[in-house]
């Protein structure tokens, strides 16, 4: 069950960024240097945590703590990114994926710890 309810964590999450993702590669609007190179870092490490969400399906504890360390970086990029709402970015960004990772390495079965 706690598979389960990570795995769902980790769908509805990876679903959000992806859109997110693509809406902003695909926009039209004008980028300036420092939203492009801030968009790089956050494609990146969204990037890298959705890759491990998609490896603990066949690689549960690889997938899970590559989900951890960049989910935990990806919290740390928008605590320092954002505006006003530093809780709030981090909350929505990392939080979810860290939970996530967690519900999945606590699901790893023993003889695999």
């Amino acid at each position: 069950m706690i598979r389960f309810i990570a795995r769902a964590l980790g769908i509805v999450t990876s679903a959000y960024w992806t859109t997110a993702l693509l809406g902003s590669i695909f926009s039209k609007e004008p980028s300036t240097p420092e939203s492009t190179i801030e968009g790089l870092v956050l494609c990146i490490l969204v990037s890298a945590t959705i890759t491990g969400f998609l490896l603990s399906w066949r690689y549960l504890k690889f997938g899970a703590l590559l989900m951890i360390v960049s989910s935990i970086a990806l919290s740390t990029f928008a605590y320092f990114s954002a505006g006003r709402n530093k809780l709030l970015a981090v909350m929505v960004s990392g939080i979810p994926f860290l939970i996530s990772g967690l519900l999945l390495l606590l699901s790893v079965p023993s003889r695999e710890k």
